[in-house]
């Protein structure tokens, strides 16, 4: 019967698919030449919109990075504009980059909400985000059937990049082949 005074989002930590800490929260910017650079997320509470706010070097608050939005009724939303930079490339992040370990986060945000009479309660929102990893689809690479010399075959590769999207220069790598003319490789 206090009523709600107050609603606040008090910080928020990252953990890994291993459960380890990543650090503070980075978003990636692509610059120009299509190569990503990791930018560390600063946030803001913004009581009257009842938001967390998490804007960067390049994100900045017209087009915040991330935002978790609270109402009273306890519902809550989060929106991620840029892309969230998932640094682990195993569980203990002793291998290089590139490898097949999907690092998956969690965003824990610390919420506080305070009565009419200033009794408090603390609660953890905590969301799931996945690394979207490259696949093969619908039944991968097609193979063919080279028949005669000069002839070309085609088929697909259906590859789905993820949400990630190709890498700008090295989404597709050729490799264990002899070289071949007009063929590039990573």
């Amino acid at each position: 019967a206090d009523g709600l005074k107050s609603l606040a989002v008090t910080g928020v930590t990252v953990t890994n698919s291993a459960g380890n800490s990543a650090g503070p929260l980075q978003v990636l910017w692509v610059d120009g030449n299509g190569v990503a650079h990791a930018e560390a997320v600063t946030f803001t509470w913004d009581s009257s919109s009842h938001s967390y706010i998490g804007t960067s070097a390049n994100y900045g608050a017209s087009n915040p990075a991330v935002v978790l939005s609270l109402n009273t009724t306890g519902a809550y939303s989060l929106t991620i504009n840029a892309p969230l930079d998932h640094p682990f490339t195993t569980a203990d992040n002793n291998a290089t980059a590139g490898s097949e370990y999907e690092d998956n986060l969690t965003l824990n945000f610390g919420v506080t909400v305070t009565d009419g009479d200033n009794d408090t309660a603390n609660a953890t929102i905590s969301i799931n985000v996945d690394d979207d990893s490259p696949a093969f689809i619908n039944g991968g690479i097609e193979g063919g059937t080279v028949t005669a010399l000069n002839t070309s075959v085609t088929k697909a590769l259906n590859i789905a990049f993820g949400a990630d999207g190709e890498n700008a220069s090295h989404g597709l790598v050729i490799s264990g082949w002899e070289p071949l003319d007009g063929v590039s490789y990573g």
